[in-house]
């Protein structure tokens, strides 16, 4: 290992000015991750062709440039890049470290599991379809659907701001239990008991047709307090699609009104959510 920390051709192979490229691309790669870039190993494998180019250039233009050294051939072509990807190795592991601690104790708050929910169903649902879009925009018009009606992750009551986060958590992820291969742990593990219940409740049990999917759903939608909520909000969000799109669906929606109104209205109970269904439907 003497070749690796010791003098060659003169010159330290890492010295501190190799630690100064673990520093920076380790800056360089957690910068990218909370300004929440995709693809950060792109985007530091380019940044770190531009950084040697212009080095190199600033060696044989600008004599005694700060920050920069006339090391060897072999220190460059060798040293740097080793450098520059033990940063960027050292970067990620500090990354998964923190939002894994964030996720597990909650320290990031709302936010992070916001972001954890988009990545997870964008992941789970990849290559489904939703009409002409990404099945991702049914899931994030459900969230539209609760904000419409007041369930806000900004709402300044804190009982309230709880429910609707967990809401709109539970809306993004609401079909990966039925519809991909994520399991009821999985959920809990990462989004805790309230959200991973909530999906559970609106995930059709199995039948041998839609009809008798729906008969075997209906009493464990009832059993849980948000669970019609939630239920309502996926099903607005697929009339309005529909309205737009798909007319045999449309009336496959309002075939099935009065057994889904039946099952699931209680008096009191989201009103105004069961009035904008019933209004569109009768459109």
């Amino acid at each position: 290992m003497e070749w690796l920390w010791g003098r060659y051709g003169g010159h330290a192979m890492f010295d501190p000015y190799s630690l100064q490229h673990v520093v920076w691309f380790f800056a360089i790669t957690v910068a990218l991750a909370a300004l929440r870039f995709r693809h950060i190993w792109a985007w530091v494998l380019g940044f770190a062709a531009i950084w040697e180019i212009a080095e190199r250039w600033i060696v044989d233009h600008v004599p005694n440039f700060p920050f920069v050294g006339k090391e060897d051939w072999i220190n460059k072509a060798v040293g740097d890049p080793i450098s520059d990807i033990a940063g960027f190795l050292l970067g990620m592991v500090a990354i998964r470290a923190v939002y894994a601690v964030m996720r597990r104790s909650r320290l990031g708050g709302f936010p992070i599991l916001l972001e954890r929910a988009k990545a997870v169903a964008t992941k789970a649902h990849e290559g489904q379809r939703y009409g002409k879009f990404p099945y991702t925009h049914h899931l994030f018009g459900t969230w539209d659907v609760l904000e419409k009606f007041g369930f806000s992750e900004e709402d300044p009551n804190p009982a309230r701001r709880e429910r609707s986060q967990r809401l709109i958590l539970a809306a993004i992820l609401h079909d990966t239990l039925e519809d991909t291969d994520l399991t009821y742990d999985m959920l809990l593990e990462d989004f805790g008991a309230g959200v991973a219940d909530l999906v559970f409740a609106v995930t059709n049990e199995p039948g041998a047709n839609r009809k008798e999917r729906f008969f075997k759903t209906y009493p464990k939608i009832r059993t849980h307090p948000d669970a019609t909520i939630l239920k309502l909000a996926d099903r607005i969000a697929n009339v309005i699609h529909a309205l737009q799109s798909n007319w045999d669906i449309l009336r496959m929606y309002c075939k099935e009104w009065p057994e889904f109104e039946r099952a699931l209205r209680a008096p009191g109970e989201c009103d105004a959510m069961w009035e904008y269904l019933e209004s569109i439907l009768e459109e």
